[in-house]
Parts: structure tokens; sequence; C-alpha cells
């Protein structure tokens, strides 16, 4: 599903920066991390749906969630990438 949606043309809405995929391992950690309800959006909202995948923009460290295929790339959805990357070793 990853590769189905090519990024080169979209940008984080929060900084314009360039978007990439989450990787793996650190989509594995979001995913945990919010099954654990761990997880707040940039508004302060806990996430509870559980992210089939992610896209990051590594100059901000904002991930956006991607469910059936439809990344959110709303400012407000943001989660902010030191919640989970760093949770686990």
């Amino acid at each position: 599903m990853k590769h189905d949606l090519p990024l080169l043309l979209l940008r984080c809405p929060v900084s314009g920066g360039q978007l990439e995929w989450l990787a793996d391992d650190k989509l594995a950690r979001l995913q945990r991390s919010v099954e654990a309800a761990a997880v707040v959006d940039r508004d302060g909202d806990l996430v509870t749906k559980v992210p089939e995948a992610a896209i990051v923009c590594p100059a901000s460290g904002w991930v956006y969630p991607v469910q059936g295929g439809i990344p959110a790339l709303v400012p407000g959805s943001a989660i902010a990438i030191g919640q989970f990357a760093a949770a686990e070793s």
C-alpha cells in the first residue's frame, strides 16, 4: 500500500517540507503507542485510530496518519514524531 501513493507533489501542511513514508519500525512504534493511548495530535486530542500507514516530514518531525489509503494532511491531525520514535530502543 505504501508505494501506491506518490509523495513527490505532496507537502507538509505545517512546514511546507517534503514528505516521505514513515519507516516500518517507527510505524510499528506509532501503532503500539496509539493502542496504549499515549499519542496526542497537534490539536491536543488523543489519537484513537491506529493508522495503517503514515507519512512524515523529516524537516519538521510531523507525522500524518494514513487510513484507507488516504493521508490526513490536516495540520490538527499531525503527530509529533518525538512522542513515539524514541519510545523504544
